[in-house]
């Protein structure tokens, strides 16, 4: 267990570091590593809040909303998975 723990934890901070680099080469690798982290915790709300930011910061809005609709469905009290939402929504919304 203290081994999953170390790589969830591994996957999400390599994903927030390629977040940061803002490319959209750094934005792929950032889905890459909140992937992995799903993959190994799929109830972490977290992970797919993060995963939903990159998809909006690459423009593929199904994949943004889909990912910010299930941290909702996680964890219904958290107020940031609501707001990711409103953002995956504005963005990809029609003008």
């Amino acid at each position: 267990m203290l081994l999953l723990g170390a790589a969830m934890k591994a996957a999400k901070e390599a994903g927030n570091a390629a977040m940061k680099l803002g490319t959209p080469e750094g934005l792929e690798e950032a889905v890459q590593h909140y992937t992995r982290a799903i993959t190994l915790d799929g109830g972490n709300h977290v992970y797919w809040s993060n995963r939903s930011a990159a998809h909006v910061s690459l423009g593929k809005a199904k994949a943004a909303i889909s990912d910010a609709e299930m941290c909702v469905e996680l964890n219904p009290g958290w107020i940031k998975g609501y707001a990711r939402l409103g953002t995956c929504l504005l963005y990809t919304s029609p003008s």
